[in-house]
């Protein structure tokens, strides 16, 4: 796989999307092809525009930092925050409530 290539269960597994949502989405900002390595998985890789709205998306992140509402500390501070609520939300879910 190359570098700007991803599987679709990555995507959906690093988003925190079932495959039935994230597959629908990602139809609109992908090109499909089947991995060289293994011909079972499909690899993804963004269409131009897919490309221009992930440099939007950077840029975002860049304009956030200048203005000094995020620093980029603060913002990965954020994101574990944000990563350990689902992780704690998701456990909860699959625990059988007594």
């Amino acid at each position: 796989m190359a570098d700007n290539e991803l599987s679709v269960t990555d995507i959906c597994h690093s988003t925190h999307l079932d495959t039935g949502t994230g597959t629908p989405l990602l139809k609109r900002l992908e090109v499909r092809a089947r991995s060289e390595v293994d011909e079972r998985k499909r690899v993804i890789s963004l269409t131009r525009k897919g490309a221009m709205l992930q440099k939007a998306a950077d840029s975002a992140c860049t304009a956030m930092a200048c203005l000094d509402v995020l620093t980029p500390h603060h913002a990965q501070q954020w994101k574990e925050m944000v990563d350990l609520l689902y992780r704690n939300l998701s456990t909860r879910e699959q625990t059988p409530a007594a």
